[in-house]
């Protein structure tokens, strides 16, 4: 095969591999300019955040989920030339999502009065861009490449903010502190992004074929105890079960660690600096909604990427009892980590009344939970699963609002509850039924979401009559 040749056949399969995730992202924003409401304008900028820096960490991350990084650098080319090629697909793709989310989302016009100002968001999201591929090459992980990209872009920001308040901290000050920030914000995006840059460039040069994650070198008296347990005895299937679905969300736990080291730096700091007063609700109600959509990205779509699916099948339990010990599971981690977890954070944190920790919003949780559960059973992978579980949710569910939204009064009676909790068990038992079988058809999709589309209109209709 001759170079251009391997070229050709490399940028085709990474346009196979980005293009899903993109043509999802992009329905998903022209769906929220079609509806034209601002109270999704967040959603779907939200979307594009995660959108994007999913794409450019699945960009270097397909290759160690699909395992095919080995046939990569063995084809008769250069690295940088390798690296080229998929950037050369890559840009266009977020930089058409870019304009997309430009045109479309109200928050995206017009970021500030000064030149400046609106370049700050622009880095930020170049900075979580540069920054997701090498984390992914450094952790082997398309999923630990988004996770830690968007932390390492949080941090930049709130170091800026608190040595504004550190330099500037009298209220009389606040234009100089706002200037400071800013410009502090500004460098560290830059400085940050120019080396992640080089550093990726760097590692790419550097990469090797090597599955799994790094390595960890536990302290000699861990590995021997360790060792010393026994290899074989009888344990609970079910607690066996548990154990492993809980392993599948090791990054939902490592999500949940930062936001408890984040809640204790920012009780810290308003020790340290009183003029740090910012309301945590809004933090504590976001992370709640992303950690659900992440819980269920991850309950079906990892167990298929780690070929541990095929195998459960031949075990001595019922289908139907490990199913719901998984859905168990995905629901209990979302309703604890995701709402007990909060409460708990922001009644240490903060003395205001728990806002985000209304009724509906555990009604939230539990449908955004399920809906990425279900969509879960149709993806081959943790991080193409929360990437399209989000704009399908919002591309299938923001229509349908709108249609029954006349009827908000219906379904917020005890009526409305129980028709959402009959759509929510069907969405489970079709989700049970898509993660039995390997066939991911489209018209078996697509009577699946009708059949959920036509439960809440018919008990509408009924309840009408």
């Amino acid at each position: 095969m001759t170079s251009s040749a391997a070229i050709g056949l490399s940028i085709r399969k990474e346009a196979r591999a980005l293009l899903p995730m993109w043509a999802a992202c992009a329905s998903a924003l022209i769906v929220v300019g079609i509806v034209g409401d601002p109270r999704f304008a967040e959603a779907g900028r939200l979307v594009y955040f995660l959108g994007s820096a999913a794409l450019a960490s699945w960009s270097i991350g397909h290759e160690y989920s699909h395992r095919t990084l080995p046939i990569l650098l063995s084809l008769p080319s250069t690295r940088p030339r390798l690296l080229l090629m998929k950037l050369g697909v890559l840009i266009p793709l977020l930089a058409t999502l870019g304009a997309l989310a430009l045109t479309i989302l109200p928050p995206f016009r017009g970021f500030g009065r000064q030149e400046s100002q609106a370049l700050i968001p622009a880095l930020a999201v170049v900075c979580a861009l540069i920054l997701a591929p090498l984390v992914t090459m450094l952790c082997r992980s398309p999923l630990a490449g988004v996770v830690f990209a968007l932390v390492i872009t949080g941090w930049v920001h709130l170091l800026a903010q608190i040595a504004g308040l550190v330099v500037y901290g009298s209220a009389e000050l606040l234009i100089q502190r706002d200037q400071l920030t800013m410009t502090l914000r500004l460098w560290g995006f830059l400085s940050v992004s120019a080396l992640a840059a080089v550093a990726g460039w760097l590692a790419f040069m550097q990469l090797e074929a090597i599955d799994g994650l790094p390595d960890v070198h536990w302290p000699h008296g861990w590995r021997r105890a360790a060792a010393a347990r026994p290899v074989a005895r009888r344990r609970n299937p079910f607690w066996l079960l548990a154990l492993k679905e809980l392993r599948l969300q090791q990054m939902t736990f490592i999500v949940a660690g930062l936001f408890i080291l984040g809640a204790i730096a920012v009780t810290m700091l308003r020790t340290v600096i009183p003029e740090f007063n910012g309301s945590p609700e809004p933090i504590v109600a976001l992370y709640g909604l992303l950690l659900a959509w992440l819980i269920g990205s991850l309950a079906s779509a990892e167990e298929r990427h780690l070929g541990t699916l095929e195998w459960h099948t031949l075990l001595p339990v019922a289908a139907w009892q490990q199913w719901s010990v998984k859905a168990g599971i995905t629901l209990g981690l979302a309703i604890l980590l995701g709402i007990g977890l909060p409460m708990l954070v922001i009644v240490l944190v903060s003395s205001d009344i728990l806002n985000p920790m209304h009724p509906v919003y555990l009604g939230v949780i539990v449908v955004l939970a399920t809906a990425s559960l279900y969509v879960s059973t149709l993806c081959s992978s943790g991080l193409r699963a929360l990437t399209v579980s989000g704009p399908a949710i919002l591309v299938v569910f923001l229509p349908l609002g709108r249609m029954i939204e006349p009827f908000d009064a219906d379904l917020r009676s005890p009526y409305g509850v129980l028709v959402l909790a009959g759509l929510l068990l069907l969405a489970l038992r079709f989700a049970f039924e898509n993660h039995r079988s390997a066939e991911r058809s489209l018209p078996r999709v697509g009577r699946q979401l009708l059949l959920m589309a036509a439960v809440p209109l018919l008990a509408l209709i009924i309840r009408r009559l």
